[in-house]
């Protein structure tokens, strides 16, 4: 996404989706696993419901923004940000024998990859799309 902000949770880094359904459906829960952190938008929402939140994301670049967009919540202890796969979870040791009440895996693509010719994912003409280049890169 690129441009100003459109939507209460949405950020120049990423624009999530169906946040008040997610927030909704949440309700009430304490502890929650955002699978899938991007730009911290649906983090933000539940954390502002209440909810504390432990997120994951592969991308450290993604993970740098949210950490400042969240930084009075990561003070409070209410945000944590794990670098890692939400496909291993079982293998990330911040998080074992912790409890979650709720778990967000948003699949969907950001497009801020996308848009970033340097990573590989673009269908852009004259941009090369290179998936074994990005995942040697950014595997971890």
């Amino acid at each position: 996404m690129t441009g100003p902000a459109t939507g209460r949770w949405d950020s120049s880094y990423h624009a999530p989706v169906m946040v008040d359904e997610v927030v909704a459906l949440f309700s009430g829960a304490e502890e929650v696993l955002d699978c899938t952190l991007g730009g911290g938008g649906h983090s933000e929402a539940l954390l502002a419901s209440g909810s504390s939140v432990v997120a994951l994301d592969r991308d450290e670049v993604a993970i740098a923004e949210a950490r400042k967009r969240l930084a009075p919540y990561e003070a409070s202890g209410r945000f944590l940000a794990i670098r890692g796969n939400f496909g291993e979870i079982d293998r990330i040791d911040e998080i074992q024998g912790t409890r979650f009440d709720a778990i967000l895996a948003d699949l969907g693509v950001s497009s801020h990859q996308i848009d970033a010719d340097e990573r590989g994912f673009s269908f852009r003409p004259g941009a090369l799309l290179d998936m074994s280049r990005r995942i040697a890169q950014h595997a971890g």
